[in-house]
């Protein structure tokens, strides 16, 4: 099993922190004319022009949602993690990834 991801630089997030809310469906809109979509088994971000049309990029060749906010605590410090939900090839992993 193979996962492609693609990271993104700061000119490309118009905020890092936001997370799409439970429930948002198939596409969330960060504003400016970026959305994120799932496309088949693929999740794409879609940019809006200015003369009407929109240009698609392929960030993942699979598709994954947090579906948790986790917060770890040890008495000490907290560290906040997101459960995250991912299919690729009909097969289903979970796993947690810190927000850091």
């Amino acid at each position: 099993m193979k996962f492609r991801f693609v990271l993104l630089g700061p000119d490309d997030e118009p905020d890092a922190r936001r997370v799409a809310p439970e429930g948002a469906g198939k596409g969330f809109n960060y504003g400016r004319g970026l959305r994120y979509e799932q496309k088949g088994a693929a999740i794409v971000r879609v940019e809006e022009r200015e003369n009407g049309g929109s240009k698609s990029k392929l960030l993942t060749n699979f598709n994954a949602r947090i579906v948790r906010d986790l917060i770890l605590d040890d008495g000490e410090e907290q560290r906040r993690h997101f459960r995250v939900e991912a299919e690729i090839g009909g097969r289903r992993v979970a796993f947690a990834v810190s927000a850091a």
